[in-house]
């Protein structure tokens, strides 16, 4: 299978947009491929994936990522990985440039949760709806966003 760059699915949530090239549905459910670009204090509230490996390859500009308790700045180049039932999130504290990201997801059908997290409003956000959607997808939200942990928001 190929597909092309301007050839994948593009999902937005939020200020960031996902494109999906590879899901568990072109791959038998082993994994996903999927591009993003993280805007100046954007990214997921610190969570686990009780299933899934989640892997970072940033492409350009600098991903801060935190695993567990710890905070590292990813470089382009540099490759990190949380295991199943590892606490992580990421941002970006860089206020001129976006950071570029490669995300791959073991096993995949990752697209299925971004679809579904994707069309939650700011309310349902701040409310049990995302609580409901995660869980649904066996994700659970352990913490806050890197940027209200730092006292950035």
């Amino acid at each position: 299978m190929i597909v092309r760059k301007n050839e994948g699915k593009q999902v937005p949530i939020g200020e960031e947009n996902w494109t999906f090239y590879l899901t568990g549905d072109d791959t038998d459910g082993r994994f996903d491929i999927i591009e993003g670009e993280i805007g100046y204090l954007n990214g997921p509230p610190l969570h686990t994936h009780q299933d899934q490996h989640d892997t970072f390859v940033v492409l350009e500009g600098t991903l801060t990522l935190q695993v567990g308790d710890d905070l590292f700045e990813l470089k382009a180049g540099d490759v990190a990985t949380a295991p199943p039932g590892t606490p992580h999130t990421y941002t970006n504290l860089d206020k001129e440039k976006k950071a570029r990201i490669l995300n791959l997801m073991t096993p995949g059908h990752f697209d299925k949760a971004i679809n579904d997290f994707s069309k939650l409003t700011p309310e349902d956000i701040e409310g049990e709806k995302v609580m409901e959607v995660a869980a649904r997808h066996k994700v659970a939200i352990v913490g806050p966003p890197i940027p209200v942990k730092l006292g950035l928001v």
